[in-house]
């Protein structure tokens, strides 16, 4: 991404400092930041994309979700260390994963690399109708103008490719990383919302703030 993110706690939410490519700088307040990861397998790609919660509630009475970071590598063994870095860089401790026995092997070598690179911190959360693609699309759908991402962002990309024509596909959670990897965290919030309590302070419109795509 062209700007910059640096996060700090504070006493009671994260502070996140946006530094934009010319330098100007603001503010965000969170509630907290989580992560969610698409496993590297057959044909779809290792992929992760970290999020802040605002905190305050926006015009459709959700916390806007921040796109911080997203990611994505041909080789496992260096995706999962760079999710560790970025995690630890972004203050970032609860990953999403789909934890289905056959992804044990892969939960395992993640593990290994955690251990191995300081990575005790970060907890691989099971995510909420991880099988139920659908599900996770409508939820997509739903927060759609809840979501605050770049135009250049993979994530953005997907979701203005992708229709419900896609789901015919036998495997659209593999041909779509980012958008799979996103559902398992929209999921995993509607069942377990975060931490903290959001207030819709009206004004202050983000200029990033329309994912678009979604029409």
């Amino acid at each position: 991404m062209a700007e910059t993110i640096k996060i700090m706690r504070g006493n009671t939410y994260l502070n996140a400092t946006i530094t934009g490519i010319s330098g100007k700088k603001r503010v965000l307040f969170l509630r907290d930041v989580r992560a969610a990861l698409n496993w590297p397998v057959d044909s779809s790609p290792l992929y992760f994309s970290i999020w802040g919660q605002m905190i305050d509630l926006n015009k459709v009475g959700k916390n806007t979700l921040y796109l911080i970071h997203e990611h994505q590598d041909d080789q496992p063994t260096r995706g999962f260390k760079a999710l560790i870095d970025k995690c630890r860089e972004f203050k970032c401790s609860e990953v999403y994963v789909d934890v289905q026995k056959k992804y044990g092997q892969l939960m395992g070598l993640f593990n290994n690399i955690a251990r191995y690179h300081n990575g005790g911190f970060i907890h691989l959360a099971a995510a909420a109708m991880a099988s139920n693609f659908s599900f996770g699309l409508g939820l997509v759908m739903e927060w759609g103008k809840s979501l605050i991402m770049p135009k250049t962002a993979q994530v953005r990309q997907e979701m203005a490719g992708f229709t419900r024509d896609h789901l015919a596909s036998s495997k659209p959670d593999a041909n779509y990383p980012a958008l799979n990897a996103l559902r398992y965290l929209l999921s995993s919030l509607e069942q377990d919302p975060w931490p903290g309590q959001g207030q819709f302070k009206p004004g202050g419109r983000d200029p990033r703030a329309d994912p678009g795509g979604w029409t």
